[in-house]
C-alpha cells in the first residue's frame, strides 16, 4: 500500500517540477508556472500530513 503511494507522489512532483522549470518558465507561461508551483506545494503538504498520520497510527494499537 505504501510503495505505490510513494511512487505516485514522487512521479507527480517530478513531472510538475519538470514542466515548471523546463516548459512553463522558459516560454513565459506564468499562470501555468504559478499553478504548477501551488500544486507542488499542496502535494508536499498532503504527503507530510499522511506521514504524520501514519506515524501516529503506528503508536496506537487498533482493536480487532
Amino acid at each position: 500500500m505504501f510503495i505505490p503511494a510513494l511512487f505516485m507522489t514522487v512521479t507527480t512532483e517530478a513531472a510538475l517540477a519538470y514542466q515548471t522549470f523546463w516548459v512553463f518558465v522558459p516560454h513565459a507561461q506564468w499562470p501555468l508556472a504559478i499553478i504548477a508551483v501551488v500544486l507542488m506545494l499542496l502535494g508536499l503538504l498532503v504527503a507530510y500530513e499522511v506521514f504524520i498520520k501514519f506515524r501516529l497510527s503506528r503508536n496506537h494499537p487498533t482493536r480487532n
